[in-house]
C-alpha cells in the first residue's frame, strides 16, 4: 500500500481525546455497505470529538465558531473503523482555543490509512467557575 504514513496530532496531553467509531452502512452515501462513507458523518464525528477535548481542556461548555480547511485523503469505507483523535493546540485568551484532529481509518488486516486532519476553534462565554 503506497499510502502516506499517518500524522501524529499535536502533543498529547490529559485534554486529548480518542473516539473509535466502526463505519456502517447508515453513515455510507446511499446506505450500501459497498460505498464510501458520506461527509455529512463524518463531519459530525469530527464536530463531536473536538467539543469534547475542548470542554475536557477548559471545564465549561464550548461552542464551534470555526472549521479550518479540511483536506480528505481518503473516504473511508462499511467495515472499517475510524479513529478520531483531538487535541488542543493552542489557547487564544480567555475564551476560545484550537482543537487539532487527526483522523484515521483502519480497514482489513490492520491496514491504516489517513483520512483528514482538521483544526477546529471553539469559545466558551463563560469561566472555570461558570461565571459569565
Amino acid at each position: 500500500n503506497d499510502a502516506p504514513p499517518c500524522p501524529s496530532p499535536p502533543v498529547k496531553g490529559r485534554s486529548t481525546v480518542t473516539m473509535i467509531e466502526p463505519i456502517t452502512a447508515t453513515h455510507t452515501i446511499d446506505g450500501s455497505s459497498t460505498s464510501p462513507m458520506d461527509i455529512q458523518p463524518l463531519l459530525r464525528l469530527m464536530d463531536i470529538c473536538t467539543c469534547a477535548s475542548a470542554e475536557k481542556h477548559t471545564k465549561v461548555n464550548c461552542v464551534t465558531a470555526s472549521v479550518g480547511d479540511i483536506v480528505f485523503e481518503y473516504m473511508p469505507t462499511c467495515g472499517e473503523l475510524l479513529e478520531l483523535t483531538a487535541t488542543p493546540v493552542y489557547t487564544a485568551g480567555r475564551t476560545s482555543l484550537d482543537i487539532g484532529l487527526n483522523v484515521v481509518s483502519e480497514g482489513d488486516g490492520g491496514v491504516r490509512r489517513f483520512v483528514c486532519y482538521a483544526s477546529f476553534t471553539y469559545v466558551t462565554t463563560r469561566d472555570e467557575d461558570g461565571n459569565k
